[in-house]
């Protein structure tokens, strides 16, 4: 079992998650009632809680610093990076670690760990996406072809790129049609007349979107 979810067990909590809205909750309760669960700063970093991530949930310094988090002065915290303005570099959580413990993409970002830290650390796209990073979040760190891998229809990645682009990608004609594209989007999009003959659209579709007689007489002698 890993170290972290035993803690988690050992100090009475069900799980990774639990902890995590304990956590959301002690911003407004404040440190004693923290204290009384068992999460102080020691543990608190032990969980993946360090002092940035702990302030993008809320936490002010004097919270932090009676659950024992060291606070420099001002001036030495403004010439330290947070956690959400680096990539990560091996400081601090793991992103791989806590996927694994099954947190959620809300847990990981209020930890500073967003789509680009958790891909420089090595955390594949399906990956994220199981844990709640949407498909825009993906885009913007991953390739399109490694969101198409996952699973994604045309309807779904329209969203990130255009209809030519989901044609490179090699989504076929059939896909398209099934997905809603009318004979004209796929026209628009660069499929010729014959990926689109063969994709399934109806012979009334095929006529009224006026395609040359030749490729229809073609359709009809291959049926």
């Amino acid at each position: 079992m890993d170290k972290r979810v035993e803690m988690c067990r050992s100090l009475g909590f069900a799980g990774p998650q639990e902890v995590h809205e304990t956590v959301v909750a002690g911003a407004k309760k404040g440190a004693p009632w923290l204290k009384q669960r068992g999460l102080d700063a020691r543990r608190l970093e032990h969980l993946g809680y360090g002092k940035q991530g702990m302030r993008h949930l809320g936490y002010t310094d004097e919270i932090l610093a009676a659950l024992g988090y060291v606070i420099r002065l001002a001036e030495e915290e403004k010439s330290a990076p947070s956690a959400s303005q680096t990539d990560h570099d091996g400081q601090g959580p793991d992103p791989k670690d806590l996927i694994k413990q099954d947190v959620n993409a809300q847990h990981l970002k209020s930890l500073g760990l967003g789509a680009r830290q958790c891909k420089r650390a090595g955390v594949d796209a399906r990956d994220l996406f199981r844990v709640g990073f949407s498909l825009p979040e993906l885009a913007a760190e991953y390739s399109l072809q490694e969101l198409r891998l996952l699973g994604f229809g045309p309807r779904e990645m329209n969203r990130v790129c255009d209809g030519s682009e989901l044609k490179r990608l090699g989504y076929s004609a059939a896909e398209m049609r099934t997905a809603g594209y009318t004979i004209r989007d796929l026209q628009n999009f660069g499929y010729n007349e014959n990926q689109i003959i063969t994709a399934g659209y109806s012979i009334h579709e095929i006529t009224h979107a006026s395609l040359s007689k030749h490729t229809r007489d073609e359709r009809h002698l291959h049926h």
